[in-house]
């Protein structure tokens, strides 16, 4: 007979997981200010810690060590990402167009609401961690793009690596314009979202042209 859990103690009203989700949310917002302060370089685990004001031993319950920070901060990107293509794809009765637009609006109150990631992309340029996470954060929202590519672009009959290779190269790009904007806003915002929807549509065109 198996017997039953036991109950986990509450402290302030949480459970222990609960405390160490709100901790390992410190460390990667932390992880965020010393890249905004700093740069990515910088990153270390006491640096971090001092930051969110926690102490080491804190870090490795949620962390192996500085580069699984930085793959966890590219990780909920991901998965917020591949979130606004699926929602876009869901739209009842709209174009194509107008899931694009969905969709880059999506993901600009992904990377926009929170300056930090902006930049983390203008200051990280040269961190090999920061770089393999935005490439596979690209490739990872691209992938979901793909799979619904013909709710967003004309694709029958398209190579499947053409469509990939078209829907890294838009994310990638718009990520681009995003912090490019936030370093040089001449646009407003609802006009960065226009241009940044009529770049996402181009970049469909002509896919179920040719093989």
């Amino acid at each position: 007979m198996t017997s039953p859990a036991t109950p986990q103690r509450r402290y302030g009203g949480k459970s222990a997981d609960e405390r160490t989700a709100e901790r390992r949310a410190k460390l990667l917002s932390a992880a965020l200010d010393v890249i905004v302060a700093k740069g990515a370089e910088a990153i270390t685990v006491t640096g971090v810690c001092t930051s969110a004001g926690l102490s080491e031993r804190y870090f490795y319950e949620s962390f192996s060590d500085r580069n699984a920070l930085l793959d966890a901060l590219f990780d909920e990107i991901s998965r917020q990402g591949a979130q606004a293509v699926l929602a876009a794809t869901a739209l009842p009765d709209r174009d194509r167009r107008e899931r694009a637009r969905a969709l880059v609006a999506g993901l600009a109150d992904i990377l926009l609401q929170d300056p930090r990631l902006g930049d983390m992309g203008l200051r990280s340029r040269t961190d090999e961690a920061v770089m393999r996470g935005r490439s596979a954060t690209a490739h990872h929202i691209a992938a979901a793009i793909e799979e619904h590519a013909d709710r967003f672009w004309a694709v029958r009959g398209a190579d499947p690596a053409r469509v990939r290779a078209r829907a890294v190269g838009a994310i990638g790009g718009i990520a681009d314009m995003f912090v490019a904007w936030q370093a040089d806003s001449g646009l407003s915002q609802p006009q960065l979202i226009e241009e940044a929807t009529d770049f996402f549509v181009a970049a469909g065109t002509g896919l179920a042209a040719r093989r």
